[in-house]
């Protein structure tokens, strides 16, 4: 999730907070044991997701990422892809999530991992406190 979250930054999660689109989550990754990833939400259950010439749709509507304008700068940054053509499935599962990085290019998220099992999640992200020069609310 670089340049929106590094290493050591520091973040208040609430272990029931409501999972919404957009929502920073943070999860034990199911292909690396012991280890947490944080991701964006993107696909809810029983959504359907597809990227095309970088927009993102949601159930057919157009859906704005404003979190990525940092990185766009005029190029591709995330491939085209349908729930269908990643996972072979053309909507979330109940229970499952579908996750996207920030840094969409090298991101090790859904596209790569899978759905996201609501008992992986730890909790969401509501703050991040540390450094302080990056204090923000999500």
């Amino acid at each position: 999730m670089a340049q929106n979250f590094r290493d050591g930054d520091q973040v208040l999660t609430l272990r029931r907070g409501k999972i919404e689109h957009g929502s920073v989550i943070i999860f034990d990754a199911p292909n690396d044991p012991g280890t947490l990833y944080i991701k964006r939400v993107i696909g809810l259950p029983g959504d359907r997701v597809q990227m095309s010439q970088d927009r993102l749709y949601i159930n057919g509507k157009l859906t704005p990422e404003p979190y990525l304008q940092r990185y766009l700068n005029g190029r591709a940054f995330t491939e085209d892809f349908t729930l269908k053509q990643q996972l072979g499935v053309s909507q979330v599962p109940a229970n499952c999530y579908f996750v996207l990085g920030d840094n969409r290019p090298i991101s090790r998220d859904s596209r790569r991992i899978g759905f996201i099992k609501q008992q992986r999640i730890i909790g969401t992200v509501k703050l991040r406190y540390w450094p302080l020069r990056s204090l923000q609310f999500y």
